[in-house]
């Protein structure tokens, strides 16, 4: 009776492992060597997260696997909050869920 009634949290706990199985390689754009600076311009809280989490492990993917692990949370919380606003179905919970996770892809 846990998996039914909990659907939609083990889809979305499935799709934010394949999205990490899927691009697990850190892209590194114009404004990332700021970040990974540590610059003083910018919010103190994301730039201490990562040089801890390169301390730690002394690489970038952990890094993505802290944001992608975030984002699955964060779509649970949402659908979870809408559901409980709305009374949405299961089958409207999964394509919230989609949706939300093609806007990542």
């Amino acid at each position: 009776m846990i998996i039914k009634n909990h659907t939609i949290e083990i889809l979305i706990i499935t799709l934010t492992l394949g999205l990490l199985f899927y691009s697990s390689d850190p892209v590194l754009y114009s404004d990332s060597a700021r970040y990974l600076k540590g610059s003083l311009n910018d919010p103190p809280l994301y730039s201490t997260i990562i040089v801890m989490m390169q301390s730690a492990f002394r690489t970038l993917n952990s890094i993505i696997i802290l944001q992608t692990l975030f984002i699955g949370f964060g779509i649970v919380f949402f659908t979870k909050t809408i559901s409980k606003y709305f009374d949405l179905d299961v089958l409207t919970k999964g394509i919230v869920a989609i949706f939300l996770f093609l806007l990542v892809c």
